[in-house]
């Protein structure tokens, strides 16, 4: 291997390894993003202006207005098991209701797509996770769900999983841009994915559910993951943005794993 191939094969692991290479990536790669900037049309800003705006009415809003009804903090914690279980699922819901809100909107924006929700609604709930990371980075949150309600969640969850779902959250905040938009965007192109939804589990099924996926649900998907690709390389610089884009898959599938794993501690419970 000649001295260029070890520099090069250090570069692109340093690449790769260095915690804070995403923190100091606006600086870097000015005319990159210039180039991506002159890509980004006038309609794009356009659409980027409405998701924003509608994330903000149809989720921060609603969300916010949900703490009459269910409040982040209870004045006294439940005892008993039925108790528990129904906070639990009342806190799942709160935050659940916000994303159907929000995806049912973007659908709007489409009118051909206004009724196809019901080929979409089952990734919903495993988006939960990623919206928390966009409700905390957005500081509507100040602390994570189960903050204040740490004996029920470690009651009914397997000893261990709160902790390294907040372990990967912090590592998550290390690296995700504080942007307006890149996470929204995120939640779009996965609400929209053909039926990717490995921790749900369906003990009933509805005609729906053996149709195929509907042809104008994946362009509008492919538009939105060019929308996606168009700001974050405007942000970024096309190499910075390819790192960034492995390192968001890579917390959305850890997410994946570890919401399975909550799902089957729930089922498995005595």
């Amino acid at each position: 291997i000649s001295q260029g191939d070890v520099a090069t094969i250090t570069d692109a692991a340093n690449a790769i390894d260095a915690t804070n290479t995403i923190q100091n990536m606006s600086a870097t790669n000015t005319s990159d993003a210039t180039n991506a900037a002159a890509e980004i049309d006038w309609d794009d800003w356009t659409l980027l202006t409405n998701i924003r705006n509608a994330y903000e009415v149809h989720c921060v809003e609603p969300f916010l207005a949900s703490h009459q009804k269910i409040p982040l903090t209870v004045t006294a914690q439940p005892y008993r098991s039925r108790v528990k279980l129904q906070r639990l699922v009342d806190l799942t819901n709160k935050y659940l209701a916000v994303i159907v809100s929000f995806v049912k909107r973007i659908l709007e924006f489409n009118a051909s797509l206004k009724t196809d929700y019901e080929y979409i609604k089952d990734n919903l709930p495993t988006l939960l996770i990623v919206n928390i990371t966009e409700l905390l980075k957005s500081n509507v949150l100040k602390n994570v769900p189960w903050e204040y309600d740490r004996c029920l969640f470690e009651s009914v969850f397997a000893e261990g999983l709160l902790k390294r779902l907040e372990g990967h959250l912090h590592v998550c905040d290390r690296f995700l841009l504080h942007d307006p938009l890149i996470i929204k965007l995120f939640l779009i192109v996965l609400a929209l994915s053909p039926r990717t939804a490995p921790v749900a589990r369906k003990d009933c099924f509805t005609p729906v559910d053996f149709h195929s996926f509907p042809r104008r649900l994946i362009r509008a998907q492919n538009r939105y993951l060019t929308l996606l690709w168009k700001h974050v390389t405007y942000r970024l610089g096309p190499h910075d943005a390819v790192i960034y884009f492995v390192r968001f898959t890579q917390h959305f599938l850890r997410t994946q794993s570890i919401g399975c794993e909550l799902i089957d501690s729930v089922y498995n419970r005595d």
